[in-house]
Formats: C-alpha cells, structure tokens, sequence
C-alpha cells in the first residue's frame, strides 16, 4: 500500500515535477522586472512626497522600515494578530524596529548595521515568544 504523503508535500512534488519551459521563465522574468519598478516608484514617489509636503526624510525611513518589518516578518505570527494584545505588541515592535534602523542610520558605521539589526530583530522574536508564548509559523516561509 502507497503511503499518501501530506498535502505540503504534495505542493511541493507538483512544483518539483512542472517542466521549466522557456516561456514561463520569460514570463517569470517579466513579473520580476516589472516588480522591480514599482517598488521604485513607490519608493521614489513617497520621497517625492516627502519633499513636497517638507516631511523629514527620517520619518519616511522609519515607515518604509515599520511596513517592511510588518511584510517580512508579519505573515510568521499571522494567526497571532486576532488578539489585540499581540497586535499592540507588534505595532509597537514595528515603531522600535523603524526607530532602530533610523538610529543606525544616523549614528552607527554601516558595518555594524547587520549584526546590530539582526539583534533587534532576535530580541522582537524572543519577547514574542516570551510575553506570549508563540512561536513563529515556520510554514510561512
């Protein structure tokens, strides 16, 4: 009897057994570019903004930074978000997040921007797991 294995792994050996044909790595290259761009012009018009409405670029830095934090690393935690107490935490991680990056910015060598960001991002994901006993949805990835 053949073992059926789970449906994650299912998705994973449809992928696995789909034949790269030239068209669709065309089509994937596209979307890419085209992604590509519209950061930019996301990016490049906030700043545009920015310097229309005479808002420091600082604080644009620190939205960019907040919203980045809550795209990135907020689909982990997304079955968390349905209490407020974690999304007042979250919110909170994403001002001091936002805050840190700007610090460094301003402050510290790049060298050290890495290393230094990688502990602020290692001590939000321990307090979260500390105040509310959850781990992130390695799933998510």
């Amino acid at each position: 009897m053949q073992r059926v294995p789970p449906r994650s792994e299912r998705h994973w050996l449809r992928v696995r057994d789909r034949k790269e044909d030239p068209t669709t790595k065309f089509w994937d290259r596209v979307r890419l570019v085209c992604t590509a761009m519209l950061v930019c012009v996301i990016g490049g018009s906030s700043f545009l903004l920015g310097e229309f409405y005479h808002i420091n670029p600082a604080w644009l830095f620190l939205s960019w930074n907040s919203i980045w934090l809550l795209v990135s690393v907020g689909k982990r935690f997304r079955i968390h978000f349905k209490k407020p107490e974690f999304a007042a935490f979250f919110l909170l991680w994403m001002a001091v997040h936002g805050t840190v990056v700007v610090m460094l910015m301003r402050w510290v060598h790049m060298l050290y921007w890495v290393p230094l960001m990688g502990l602020e991002l290692f001590v939000g994901f321990l307090s979260a797991d500390l105040l509310f006993g959850i781990r992130p949805d390695r799933k998510a990835d």
